[in-house]
């Protein structure tokens, strides 16, 4: 079940790295092309503003000529000279001139129109007066902008200003900042233009893509319907779907990499812990004269999502460099007090083996964990091996207080993996032990006639000297089984007997091979807190001590 779970979790995520990207790019093109429509059409009120800021200096550049010219006012001489300046430039249409008694001279007769220009909207810094919005005749129509510069005045016609090539077309309308319209394209939205420079907030309408820009003493409006801006794009997509492909393509390539590349052990392990994922087997420990079961040794197990199983010795070091041993080694008291706490309360014959790291014994603070998980809820501190592994190096002076602190508690010391590390004959000499345990390594060299295979014989004997427990790991044969009976070893665990099993399973195999009465061959060959004879000294790895 699990393993279907993890495929439908691969594929799921295949699915979303080839789908969600072109998806997450197709939305990010439409904003991004949404935006550079924007940005186009803030371009398009630049250049309406520009034109009108161009035409007003022409405009103001002929009526100063003409008002550097000195002739009779309104004579023939003085209309044709406005004449010619109305004709060279491209800036006005009609000109006029404003006599002392308020009379007129018009060139085309339009003396209507000027009527409207004693509302000024504003004033040039170069001396013109702007009014805008002036309609050409009293029934409505083409509306005018209207400038005066001392006494003459000119109009300039709107289209003027909305006369500009566009690689594509959009609505121009121009007004000024009080909202007089000044011009408008063509086909400009009427309804549009009803509302678009009214005060107030500014105009918005989801039917059209548009930039209102302020531009000195001029608001300009551009606009595109946003259904001609989809069908532009819609023209346009078979320009980028190559892209989409490819990036889904990619997306695909880059998520199959993700899952097939190996996490890393640390990160791996951080998750499993996060989920709790990790699992706690129980490895029986065997006595050998009577074979029964006094107990297991508890050991974190960690199933891959494949179903197959990380080493301990992989995950452990991994974690005790990253930090994550004191969440490991929390998850492990965890689970056996749930699993076999109520089980040693019931039967005090019953033992368990825990490893502690080298940090849990260097800071003491597995010693409270331990007191609070256990022998507050009945569970005899002597039912409680706490193993220190003997493959790393630790600091001694901070093992010894934590491990006599945890003697005086009751709990029982053991010494694991025991003539594999740095310091066997310093941590026998100097550390608080009850148990030794012969590592799995020597075992497996007795009957090999390897050199190893002798250096068991002489561990058995400074333990013995020591008056120390025995436990022989990794007993895999019946060979092995009888030398280490022959030889006065008291306890073994191994494949011999048994694979390390679920709390379930172990619990069906203790009861096959339980002591028989109320007394274990722990508790009647050996005392909890046997005395320590001061060791001999040896400068030699191993100290082999003859007889008792």
């Amino acid at each position: 079940m699990h393993r279907y779970k993890a495929a439908l979790i691969r594929m799921t995520m295949l699915g979303l790295g080839a789908i969600v990207p072109p998806l997450l790019f197709a939305t990010l093109s439409w904003q991004l092309s949404l935006y550079n429509e924007e940005q186009r059409l803030r371009n398009v009120d630049n250049l309406v503003v520009m034109r009108v800021d161009d035409t007003l200096r022409a405009a103001e550049d002929a009526l100063k000529a003409l008002a550097s010219y000195q002739v009779e006012p309104c004579s023939p001489a003085h209309m044709e000279r406005m004449r010619q300046v109305a004709v060279n430039s491209s800036a006005i249409q009609e000109v006029a001139y404003t006599l002392p008694d308020g009379r007129k001279c018009v060139l085309w007769g339009q003396d209507n129109v000027f009527m409207g220009i004693q509302d000024v909207n504003f004033g040039t810094d170069g001396g013109l007066e702007v009014t805008a919005g002036i309609e050409l005749s009293e029934e409505g129509g083409e509306k005018v902008l209207l400038v005066r510069y001392g006494q003459y005045e000119a109009m300039v016609r709107e289209w003027r200003f909305m006369d500009m090539f566009l690689q594509r077309p959009a609505f121009i309308a121009l007004a000024t900042l009080n909202g007089s319209l000044v011009a408008a394209s063509p086909s400009f939205p009427q309804d549009v233009l009803a509302y678009a420079f009214n005060p107030g907030p500014p105009w918005q309408d989801g039917r059209y893509i548009s930039a209102l820009e302020q531009h000195g003493n001029w608001l300009a409006l551009a606009l595109v319907p946003r259904q001609s801006f989809i069908s532009y794009l819609q023209e346009h997509k078979d320009s980028m779907m190559p892209t989409m492909l490819m990036l889904a393509m990619l997306s695909l390539l880059l998520t199959l990499y993700l899952m097939l590349k190996p996490r890393s052990l640390t990160a791996a392990l951080r998750l499993a812990l996060r989920r709790r994922e990790l699992e706690v087997h129980y490895q029986p420990i065997m006595h050998l004269e009577s074979g029964t079961c006094v107990g297991a040794e508890a050991l974190m197990r960690w199933r891959r999502d494949d179903g197959g199983w990380i080493s301990p010795e992989e995950f452990v070091p991994a974690a005790e460099k990253s930090g994550q041993i004191i969440e490991l080694t929390n998850l492990l008291v965890d689970r056996v007090v749930v699993e076999v706490g109520d089980a040693l309360i019931a039967d005090r014959r019953l033992h368990i083996s825990l490893n502690l790291s080298s940090h849990d014994v260097r800071s003491g603070r597995i010693l409270p964990v331990m007191r609070e998980s256990f022998l507050e809820q009945g569970v005899k501190a002597e039912q409680l091996w706490l193993e220190i592994t003997e493959r790393v190096s630790m600091d001694i002076e901070a093992a010894r207080d934590t491990l006599t602190k945890a003697r005086d508690d009751g709990f029982v010391v053991a010494i694991d993996d025991f003539g594999t590390g740095y310091s066997s004959l310093q941590y026998l000499q100097t550390l608080p032990v009850d148990v030794l345990k012969i590592d799995k390594a020597f075992i497996r060299s007795i009957g090999t006639g390897a050199v190893s295979s002798a250096v068991v014989l002489h561990i058995i004997k400074m333990a013995k000297s020591l008056k120390l427990v025995m436990v022989a790991e990794g007993v895999e044969t019946q060979e092995q089984a009888d030398y280490l009976r022959e030889n006065g070893v008291d306890f073994v665990q191994g494949w011999l007997y048994s694979k390390a099993l679920s709390w379930s399973d172990f619990l069906a195999f203790y009861k096959k091979h339980q002591p028989k009465g109320n007394d274990t061959p722990w508790t009647k060959g050996y005392d909890y807190y046997p005395p320590k004879p001061e060791p001999e000294k040896s400068g030699g790895h191993l100290l082999e001590v003859t007889g008792e």
